[in-house]
Formats: C-alpha cells, structure tokens, sequence
C-alpha cells in the first residue's frame, strides 16, 4: 500500500525547468510572487545548475509557476527592441508569443558552451536577429529549428552562402517574400538568438565559412564586415526560435 501511495504520488508531480535568462527577465514584483508561490504552494526550485532553475512539485502548483512567468515573460521581453530596430510599430504589432522547446534550447545552450570555450573574449558574441517565414514553414521552426537545407528557397538569398540568414533590423524579414502574408493578411517573424562568434564575409558558394585561422573555420559570414545587415550560420544548433511575432 505504501508503495502504491508513493507511486499516486509520483504521478501527480512534475518539474519544469526555467533558463536563466529568463528568470532575470522578470521585474523584483514579479520574482517576489515567484517566491511567494512557490512557497505557498510547497514546491522546491533547484538553483544548483549556473545557467538554469528546476522546478519541482505537484503539476497543478508547477503550473501555476509555469503560467506566471510566461505571461511575465510575454509583457517584459523583446517588444521595445523590436520596435527600435525596423518598421514594426503599434499599429501592425499584433502578438508576441514566447517559444519554449526545451530540446532545442539544450542543444543551442551546448553549442554556446562550445563556441565560448573555443573563442576565448569573444566567446559566442550571442546577438537577438530577425527571421520572417511563412505560416506553412512556422509549425516546422518551432519543433525542429530553422534548416540551412531551405537556403535558396521561397525568395530566400544564397548571396552569402548556403546557410541559415538572420536581419539585423526588422524591415528586411518583413518583407513579403520572407514573411509571407497569410489569406487574413497577416505575417509571422522569429525573433531568434544567434551565435554569431567569429564572422568572415560571406560568398554565394559557401556551404561552410571560410577558414579563420586553421584548422578553425569562422562560426558565421555576414554581408558586410565594417556595418553587417545580414548574418548566415551554417550550424543548426546555433541559432533559437526565442519568440514569433504576428504582425499586419
């Protein structure tokens, strides 16, 4: 019988687990209801990892959790930067939804571990980039990441490379050959974090960058090397679908 209790009990818990960005996102108000319902509702948070937090306890409170910081996380993130780099402003901004694949969160995580070891002080040199898609490709992008196998396709440039290509400013991936309008009009863009490191300039037949110094290869190309517009990573792991805009 005791074990029987144990196992009801088990299957009534779960974890859930926060990145660290994430949790600096929200406001001091904010942490302290974090806290505070953690506390009343008898959960653990496990901050012994330095890049993120493990929640732990009843599904019903570890949801609880999960819902305030996402809907934090909603109002607090990328709005202000995207409104400052480009031509999306109040009146065609719609919705920001946060993605959260934990998987593809992890791999991108170890490939900026990587690149921050193999880099020394410019580390990964992590950058928020734009990439506008159409409704039929957005489904695709938030369960298995962007694909640099999709260069050349739908209006998409292989001027700087096979590779996956991300805007510095919003106006580029708005632009209807890259965000197509869907039947209602509306259009869709990632908001992607980048690992950008060492960057080359980058040419129309690249499918890898160009070697930086040997054996290393540059971790991605750019259009222009004094002012980019434009970066292409050739690594899937290296880039993260953080949110998806809806705009009109």
């Amino acid at each position: 019988a005791c074990m029987e209790l144990q196992q009801a009990y088990k299957d009534q818990c779960s974890t859930h687990t926060f990145f660290l960005d994430e949790i600096r996102c929200l406001t001091p108000d904010e942490m302290d209801q974090l806290l505070s319902k953690v506390n009343s509702l008898h959960l653990q948070i496990d901050t012994s990892s330095s890049d993120r937090w493990v929640v732990k306890g009843l599904k019903d409170g570890v949801n609880e959790v999960v819902r305030l910081i996402q809907d934090a996380l909603q109002h607090n993130a990328y709005p202000s930067n995207i409104f400052v780099h480009g031509c999306l402003n109040a009146n065609v901004f719609q919705q920001i939804q946060r993605i959260q694949n934990m998987d593809l969160r992890r791999l991108y995580e170890g490939r900026k571990i990587e690149l921050e070891n193999k880099n020394g002080s410019v580390g990964a040199a992590e950058k928020i980039l734009y990439y506008g898609t159409s409704e039929e490709s957005c489904s695709s992008i938030m369960k298995s990441n962007f694909n640099r196998n999709f260069a050349g396709q739908n209006g998409n440039s292989t001027n700087y490379g096979h590779g996956t290509y991300f805007a510095v400013n919003t106006s580029y991936s708005a632009q209807n050959k890259y965000a197509v309008p869907a039947a209602d009009g509306t259009q869709l863009m990632f908001v992607a974090r980048v690992l950008t490191g060492y960057y080359g300039l980058g040419q129309a037949d690249m499918r890898t960058p160009p070697v930086h110094v040997a054996p290393d290869r540059y971790d991605s190309v750019v259009d222009n090397m004094q002012n980019p517009s434009m970066f292409v990573v050739f690594h899937d792991c290296q880039a993260y679908p953080d949110y998806l805009i809806t705009f009109k």
